[in-house]
């Protein structure tokens, strides 16, 4: 899980244009505790999200997670694109 969640951390991060590197990054050694932050760190659709916080156990949480994570971070890296946020910053033009 936390490997998992470092993957995923790192890729919103390149993919945000941000250096990053989760070597530092701490996470709550209790399974519990640690299954609902990766839950609310998570950005999904709330519906998805409360889908899992929803789970009725700790390890059915965490391997749903992990799932969610997976599947994330390769749809993250997948995109060839980031965002053109320069263009925000320019002034409003017709053409």
């Amino acid at each position: 899980m936390r490997q998992a969640f470092a993957r995923y951390r790192d890729a919103l991060l390149h993919a945000r244009g941000v250096p990053g590197d989760a070597a530092g990054l701490r996470l709550p050694p209790d399974p519990l505790v640690l299954s609902y932050a990766v839950a609310a760190a998570m950005v999904l659709d709330l519906p998805d999200k409360q889908q899992l916080l929803a789970s009725p156990d700790t390890a059915g949480r965490l391997r749903a997670e992990l799932v969610v994570l997976r599947r994330e971070t390769a749809m993250i890296r997948g995109l060839a694109m980031r965002p053109a946020v320069e263009f925000t910053r320019l002034p409003y033009t017709a053409n």
